[in-house]
């Protein structure tokens, strides 16, 4: 087992925090800030459903930021550092966190403060932080997966698309067995259950796709011929096709 001292950790964040891409993420945060603050700031009375909508959509925002910082195309060129794949994508979710954390409480506050007749306190504010953390985990795995399946390292590019895919298709799930349930309806409280169980898998699909991948796996795709291509006979060299001379004594 690699040993990785906390010096060498900490001389990584500062390089990494600059590799990451955070233009995207910002936008992607800042409209996910704008969807919350912009009815808020009406005087249009809200509800306590429209307004947990509107925070599920800001964590979509979120979640897609996310995949960006993901990217790393010196993924390939540092598969030989004794740092596995596993820490690398630790040091990444650890300079996210605080910003999403800030990002989210701020969104929550916002939401809180800007609904009328005390909705406020009506908001269902530790249900909707479990599904924005399911969905900022699925980020996580997705964009794994990206950096492990993208020969370049840019894992927004399947990350972001299977995102918006999963959220489409969670949205049509029936009521009994549906995630984006409405914070009065009797099955809430099963759909919360349901997200513990969607966090925790993206965890562990995260994990899981952080691995490093096998060396004998990357030779024997190597070494592995094509099928359907047969191998030609060596042409014989013009030196060997040339026949000596015999001399006449």
């Amino acid at each position: 087992m690699r040993r990785v001292t906390l010096r060498a950790v900490g001389a990584l964040l500062r390089p990494t925090a600059r590799a990451m891409r955070w233009v995207p993420f910002i936008s992607a945060t800042g409209f996910g800030l704008v969807v919350v603050a912009v009815p808020s700031g009406t005087t249009v009375p809200l509800g306590t459903d429209v307004l947990t909508n509107l925070l599920r959509a800001s964590a979509l925002c979120g979640g897609l930021g996310l995949a960006f910082l993901f990217d790393d195309p010196t993924a390939r060129s540092i598969e030989t550092v004794p740092i596995s794949r596993v820490l690398r994508h630790a040091i990444r979710v650890g300079i996210m966190v605080p910003a999403v954390g800030t990002w989210w409480a701020a969104l929550l506050l916002i939401a809180s403060t800007g609904a009328e007749d005390g909705l406020g306190r009506s908001l269902p504010l530790r249900g909707v932080t479990l599904e924005a953390s399911a969905i900022f985990a699925i980020a996580f795995g997705l964009a794994a997966v990206g950096v492990r399946a993208a020969r370049d390292g840019i894992a927004s590019t399947i990350a972001a698309p299977g995102l918006l895919i999963l959220a489409a298709v969670m949205t049509l799930l029936p009521s009994r067995t549906g995630l984006f349930v409405d914070a009065h309806d009797p099955a809430w409280a099963s759909a919360q259950h349901r997200w513990a169980l969607v966090l925790a898998a993206a965890v562990v699909g995260t994990l899981l796709a952080s691995r490093e991948p096998s060396a004998c796996g990357q030779r024997c795709a190597r070494r592995r011929p094509r099928r359907g291509r047969a191998t030609a006979p060596a042409a014989p060299s013009p030196a060997a096709s040339v026949r000596p001379r015999r001399t006449r004594s």
